[in-house]
């Protein structure tokens, strides 16, 4: 037992205040035998226990505010997180409906590429069979089919020295603005004028068994040259055009898909910031709900301290008073 004990002084009634020397002051609230000891010895001297409940608040509240201003820390880390959940929860939505933009096919130019390929793979043919036509005709009737067949045919496909065709686009788009109505004639005699006298050279050089078979021999040649030349031609330039249109369906398509990988990673990206900051969250909910339970543990003991020392105290001096310790 201490001096002070011994001589009828309860601890710390003249000392100075509690949190002038915790270390000493508080020896006495580290266990529930120590406090109530207090409580009794307090209590045969008749003190003032205002000092002592002053002393049991003090050391609980050092815990409990400390725990108050964790908890008030956590709440605030916690709001901040959750206002930066929501501006990331924004960001992804709003990516997502930009990923889905970027996915939408219908602002593709429609193209008919392969269309023209086909038709200038069928006129390329025509013109092979037109040069074979010829061939088999005149071979028969010269020393030189060969390049007499291929003069000819020269000769017949002039006109497509022209990009323009009267048969395949309209005749102001052929004939120049500045032209006089008087030399126009030569535009047909290109068009049409070689186009008739190959064919009649043809005809006519061969010589056909029968006008049945020649007549139709002039007509298939001569449509050839008009129609298979100029089509030929027509498809060429129609083909590059619709290459032009492919190959930049191509690059937008490209470019889309690029921009789709980008935004899906920014998307994955954020998603997975979201998942930490959730988890940041959910951590500082856990320590707010410890924090809570320990704090209300503490206030209770403080208020379980209280009511121990004031019953020790209480029982002490009702039993002096009786005249149990004289």
């Amino acid at each position: 037992m201490s001096d002070s004990k011994e001589n009828g002084t309860p601890s710390g009634a003249n000392s100075t205040p509690a949190t002038d020397n915790p270390e000493h002051n508080f020896d006495w609230l580290k266990n529930e035998h120590s406090l109530r000891d207090e409580g009794a010895y307090y209590g045969l001297v008749e003190g003032d226990t205002r000092e002592k409940e002053n002393a049991i608040r003090q050391y609980f509240d050092v815990s409990i505010q400390s725990l108050r201003t964790g908890i008030e820390i956590d709440h605030s880390a916690f709001r901040l997180l959750d206002e930066e959940l929501a501006r990331l929860g924004a960001r992804i939505a709003g990516r997502q409906v930009e990923k889905e933009s970027w996915q939408n096919p219908g602002d593709y130019a429609r193209h008919f590429f392969f269309r023209y390929v086909l038709g200038f793979a069928i006129y390329s043919l025509m013109l092979l069979f037109n040069f074979g036509l010829i061939y088999e005709t005149l071979g028969q009737s010269s020393r030189f089919p060969l390049w007499i067949s291929l003069g000819v045919y020269l000769f017949g496909m002039l006109s497509l020295i022209r990009r323009m065709a009267i048969v395949y686009s309209d005749e102001r788009e052929v004939v120049p603005e500045n032209m006089s109505p008087e030399q126009r004639w030569k535009i047909y005699a290109e068009e049409i004028g070689i186009p008739l006298i190959a064919a009649l050279f043809v005809v006519l050089y061969g010589k056909p068994p029968g006008p049945a078979e020649a007549a139709l021999l002039f007509l298939l040649i001569f449509a050839l040259f008009i129609y298979a030349g100029k089509g030929f031609w027509q498809s060429w330039l129609h083909l590059q055009q619709e290459y032009g249109i492919l190959k930049n369906n191509r690059i937008t398509r490209r470019n889309r898909a690029a921009k789709v990988a980008e935004l899906e990673k920014d998307i994955q990206q954020l998603k997975l910031l979201m998942d930490q900051k959730r988890q940041e969250a959910l951590t500082l909910q856990t320590n707010i709900r410890s924090q809570s339970v320990e704090m209300a543990r503490s206030e209770a003991q403080k208020a379980a301290a209280i009511h121990y020392f004031k019953s020790e105290f209480d029982l002490a001096r009702s039993t002096k008073r009786m005249g149990i310790f004289g």
